[in-house]
């Protein structure tokens, strides 16, 4: 009788994570490359799943695009994505960066100016004749 309870629980269990699941708009076949993104490019996507440190909303591309949270507002602060988005939510996003090699796309939901990434780079890298080393 236990056994069956619990067999009977465990089913309950499967049919509720298989209805909370999102399904993604197009198949895997059919989606597009990274290397067809750009950054700056505004993109509409669903959101896939919500991790504690951003969204992953799928935009039709081989992986999805990852909206860091401090990439979602600056209107107030945001302590988890749910506050502001759920699974399946449908979003319009700005493409941040791209990159093909490591099969990663950044997203934003902000005012987005492609010089303000690039001067973001420029000021973190360190010439190599700057550097001095002491034996």
């Amino acid at each position: 009788k236990k056994r069956r309870m619990m067999m009977h629980f465990k089913k309950l269990q499967q049919e509720k994570k298989r209805a909370a699941r999102v399904e993604r708009p197009l198949a895997f076949d059919e989606r597009a490359p990274l290397s067809a993104y750009f950054p700056g490019m505004e993109v509409t996507g669903v959101v896939i799943s919500l991790t504690d440190f951003g969204a992953y909303v799928d935009v039709g591309t081989e992986c999805d695009g990852l909206l860091h949270i401090s990439q979602i507002t600056r209107d107030f602060f945001v302590e988890h994505p749910r506050q502001v988005f759920s699974p399946g939510d449908e979003v319009t996003v700005t493409v941040r960066s791209v990159s093909p090699e490591l099969r990663k796309m950044q997203l934003t939901m902000l005012n987005f100016d492609a010089k303000e990434i690039e001067d973001e780079n420029d000021e973190e890298r360190i010439p190599l004749d700057d550097l001095q080393v002491d034996d």
